[in-house]
């Protein structure tokens, strides 16, 4: 997928969805997997900060705070044994 293409359906669709996934599919032909990896890829290599640089910055707090979440997940598995469905 093309940058301009990635900035588009983050605009649209700012939170994941099956519309979303849909969207991704029959517009694009690509997986919501595929899409999130080149999200990604875009985000790491600094390309989308370059051209949306509030919509890149938005994005990698969102990442940042899902990643903290696994984090105290995990560390709460860790600590109590009756926590292991979380």
């Amino acid at each position: 997928m093309e940058l301009e293409q990635i900035i588009d359906v983050e605009h649209r669709f700012p939170r994941h969805s099956n519309r979303k996934s849909e969207h991704l599919r029959r517009m694009y032909g690509v997986s919501a997997r595929r899409y999130y990896y080149e999200l990604g890829r875009a985000l790491d290599d600094g390309s989308m900060e370059c051209v949306e640089p509030v919509l890149a910055h938005h994005l990698v707090r969102l990442r940042e705070r899902r990643a903290e979440a696994r984090q105290e997940r995990r560390a709460l598995r860790g600590r109590d044994p009756f926590l292991t469905h979380f």
